[in-house]
């Protein structure tokens, strides 16, 4: 995540997205370093990756749009929870992205045996 969010509606988003993915934990963007450190880890490098997962982060909201009508009909006829939550996140992670709510990265770190 880049920050904290501002208001109801960005704490929705990433509500969806998380609660969609089962993804019930997560770390800030600026303090997941500090965490490796604390951890133990040196040498710690962060690589921004938000750019290079834009195309799919647009295809999956793509898909959750068009299975809409799908995920209806599953929550009408009481199927499909975890179908639902990942429609939900699929959505939400487009808006989020857009927002700048979250950022895609990648940690590399040392650490001693």
């Amino acid at each position: 995540m880049s920050g904290q969010s501002k208001n109801k509606k960005e704490r929705g988003i990433i509500h969806d997205y998380l609660s969609g993915l089962a993804v019930f934990q997560f770390q800030w963007w600026d303090g997941f370093s500090d965490e490796m450190e604390n951890a133990g880890f040196k040498n710690i490098v962060r690589y921004n990756m938000t750019d290079a997962v834009e195309k799919t982060s647009k295809y999956i909201w793509r898909m959750s749009f068009l299975f809409s009508p799908l995920t209806f009909l599953c929550w009408l006829f009481g199927r499909g929870v975890i179908m639902r939550g990942n429609w939900r996140a699929g959505l939400a992670q487009w808006n989020g992205f857009k927002k700048g709510l979250w950022k895609y990265g990648v940690f590399y770190a040392e650490k001693q045996l």
